[in-house]
């Protein structure tokens, strides 16, 4: 993934952050020891299996006190979907949640 295509999913995931929230001002709820993930580390992406293949890019996990990352992975294009959304951190009932990549 290039650095302009990082960019553009983390706009996209601040976008839908920001849609999440819910009314102008609410703040987020952040679990007891809760804090922003770090930036991803630098990620390259290995030669795809195959055409039914897209890159699903690393993403960081929590796990109550802690972050530890999850490398980047291939996943299978299913038939008839063709869009992949990067897995993402968003506010969901205001509350911080890690939003899984998926097709759509």
């Amino acid at each position: 993934m290039t650095l302009r295509g990082a960019l553009a999913n983390l706009c996209a995931a601040g976008a839908l952050a920001a849609c999440l929230a819910g009314p102008v001002g609410a703040q987020p709820v952040y679990p007891p020891g809760w804090h922003p993930p770090p930036p991803p580390p630098y990620e390259v992406a290995p030669r795809p299996p195959g055409a039914a293949y897209v890159w699903a890019p690393g993403h960081w996990s929590w796990d109550g006190y802690h972050y530890h990352w999850v490398h980047g992975r291939y996943v299978w294009r299913h038939t008839g979907w063709h869009h992949w959304v990067d897995g993402h951190w968003g506010v969901v009932y205001n509350q911080w949640r890690w939003i899984p990549g998926h097709w759509s």
